[in-house]
C-alpha cells in the first residue's frame, strides 16, 4: 500500500443540501426558475458553483472564458439535448437526433452535409415566400382585437417553416396534420409530469408521447419518401435529401427524421418567442418603438421589405440584438465531460455535467453595462466576442439557420409593425418560464391599435420584472 498522501480536493463553492430533500431539494428549486437560480448561483458563488458544495456531477461555469473553452473543445465536451430517458430504438428517439447533439466524426459529417442548405443565396430564395405567408397572416388580424400574442406568432412561424423550409402550404393536408402534431408533441415532450414520470404504464403522459411520437414519425417519413420520389421546389428538405458528403454519402432515413423535426422546432420555437420578447419590449418603451416605425416609413414607404431592404434598418438591427441580448430564447447549454478536465482551478472528474449560461452571460456588467435596460443603441458601437454574445450557441455547434432566423425575424416585424401599434392591456402578469426556450408562461395578451395613435405604455407585472428594468 502506497503511504503517498493525496491531496485534498478543492472544495467547489455552492449551495447546502436541503434540510428533508437533501441534494433533490437544490434540483427541485432549480428547475422551478432555472434563470432565477443561475443568476442567484453567480452572485453568491462566483463563476464556477455545483449544486450542493463540493460535490463534482454537475456543475455551472459562468463567462466568456469558460464559454469559450467548453465550446471550442468538443472531443471533451460533449453536447446532449436529451435527458428524458427513451428506448434506444423509438420514434422519439429517432425524433431528437440530428446536428444539435451529434458528436466526434458523425457531428463533422451532418454539419458538412447540412451547411450547403443554409447559403445566403438559398435563404434569399425563401424571401418572397415568407413575406406572402405573413401578409395572409396579418390580413385575419383587425384593429381593436386583443390577441394572445405568444399563440399567434407560434402559428405565423409555423406557417413559415412548414412552407419555405418543406415546401408545404398551409393549407394543405399534409400541412394541416403535420403542424398540430409537432405542435402536441412538443407540449409533451416539454411536460413536467412527462420529465418527471418517465414511465410507460396505461394513463401516463409518457406512454402517450411515445404513441404520438410514432405517429409523428411516420407523417415525416411520408413526407421525405414523397420527396425523394419526386422532388419539388428547391427547400431545405430537398436539398438535405440531395447533400452528398465528399465521400458521396448522405444522410439515412434517421438522420433526416430528425433534421426535419428538430428544424420544424427549431425554426418556429425560437423565433416566435423572440418575436414575442421583441413586441413586449417595444410596448414598454414607446420613444424607441415611435423610431423603429419612422425608420421603416422612411424606407419602405408601407411596401414589403426586399431582401436589399433588410441590411438597410441599422435600428431595427438593434433591436433584435439587444432582445435576443437582454432575453435570449436559449439561456443555457449543457456539456458532458469525456475525460478528466479542469474548470479554472477545480479538478472534475470523467461524466461531470456542465451547464453554461447565455443568460448570464449577457448579463454581465463588465461587458455591458446597465444590463437589465433595454438599450438598443449599445450596439451601434459594441462588438462583443461570439464568446460573450451567444444567442445561436457559438463554436462547433453554432446555430447553422442563425442568418435565416434572422431574415423571418425582420421580414415579419417590418410587416407588422408597418399595420398595427401593439399595446399591452395595463395589469397584465408576464412570467417567464424555461422549458426549451425562455417564454411567457402565461401567454401575452396585446391589444391592436391603429398606426395613427401614439404608442403608449401600460404597467406589468411577474418576475419579468427581475430580468428587465422597466420605467
Amino acid at each position: 500500500m502506497s503511504n503517498q498522501i493525496q491531496p485534498s480536493p478543492i472544495s467547489i463553492p455552492g449551495p447546502a443540501a436541503t434540510p428533508i430533500l437533501g441534494r433533490r431539494g437544490n434540483y427541485l428549486r432549480y428547475f422551478r426558475d432555472p434563470i432565477a437560480s443561475m443568476q442567484n448561483f453567480y452572485q453568491t458563488y462566483g463563476s464556477v458553483v455545483t449544486f450542493v458544495e463540493n460535490t463534482t456531477s454537475w456543475v455551472f461555469a459562468f463567462g466568456p472564458d469558460y464559454n469559450r473553452q467548453l465550446l471550442t473543445d468538443p472531443e471533451l465536451f460533449n453536447v446532449q439535448l436529451l435527458f428524458l430517458p427513451t428506448p434506444a430504438d423509438s420514434a422519439v428517439r429517432r425524433l431528437c437526433t440530428g446536428l444539435l447533439n451529434m458528436n466526434g466524426d458523425l457531428h463533422r459529417q451532418q454539419r458538412q452535409l447540412m451547411k450547403p442548405a443554409f447559403h445566403e443565396e438559398h435563404l434569399k430564395s425563401y424571401h418572397a415566400g415568407m413575406v406572402a405567408t405573413v401578409q395572409r397572416f396579418l390580413d385575419h388580424w383587425q384593429v381593436g382585437q386583443v390577441l394572445d400574442m405568444a399563440s399567434e406568432l407560434r402559428q405565423l412561424t409555423l406557417y413559415l417553416t412548414t412552407q419555405t423550409l418543406f415546401g408545404l402550404e398551409a393549407s394543405g393536408e399534409m400541412a394541416r396534420t403535420l403542424a398540430p402534431l409537432i405542435k402536441q408533441w412538443l407540449l409533451l415532450f416539454t411536460s413536467d409530469v412527462v420529465n418527471q414520470l418517465p414511465l410507460n404504464l396505461p394513463g401516463l403522459p409518457y406512454r402517450t408521447l411515445l404513441r404520438l411520437s410514432e405517429n409523428l414519425e411516420s407523417h415525416i417519413q411520408a413526407m421525405i419518401t414523397q420527396r425523394q420520389a419526386s422532388p419539388a421546389q428547391p427547400d431545405l428538405l430537398t436539398r438535405l435529401i440531395q447533400a452528398r458528403d465528399e465521400g458521396q454519402a448522405g444522410m439515412t432515413d434517421m438522420e433526416l427524421i430528425g433534421e426535419t423535426n428538430l428544424a420544424f422546432i427549431s425554426g418556429h420555437e425560437k423565433s416566435a418567442v423572440t418575436l414575442m420578447w421583441i413586441l413586449f419590449l417595444l410596448s414598454q418603451h414607446p420613444r424607441l418603438a415611435s423610431d423603429l416605425c419612422d425608420e421603416l416609413d422612411g424606407l419602405l414607404h408601407g411596401e414589403a421589405p426586399t431582401s436589399d431592404h433588410l441590411s438597410q434598418l441599422p435600428l431595427l438591427d438593434q433591436v433584435i440584438k439587444e432582445s435576443l441580448r437582454i432575453l435570449p430564447p436559449i439561456s443555457s447549454l449543457w456539456r458532458l465531460g469525456t475525460a478528466p478536465f479542469e474548470l479554472g482551478s477545480y479538478p472534475l472528474p470523467k461524466g461531470s455535467w456542465v451547464t453554461l449560461s447565455p443568460f448570464v452571460t449577457h448579463h454581465l456588467s463588465d461587458f455591458y453595462p446597465e444590463p437589465r435596460r433595454f438599450r438598443p443603441e449599445r450596439w451601434s458601437t459594441l462588438t462583443p466576442s461570439p464568446y460573450e454574445y451567444l444567442p445561436f450557441g457559438a463554436g462547433t455547434h453554432a446555430c447553422l439557420g442563425a442568418s435565416f432566423a434572422v431574415m423571418q425575424l425582420k421580414i415579419v416585424l417590418t410587416l407588422l409593425l408597418q399595420r398595427y401599434h401593439v399595446t399591452i392591456p395595463p395589469g397584465t402578469k408576464i412570467e417567464t418560464q424555461m422549458k426549451i426556450t425562455l417564454s411567457p408562461r402565461y401567454g401575452m395578451p396585446v391589444r391592436l391599435t391603429p398606426r395613427s395613435e401614439p404608442f403608449t405604455r401600460s404597467e406589468v407585472s411577474g418576475n419579468i420584472r427581475q430580468f428587465v428594468e422597466l420605467a
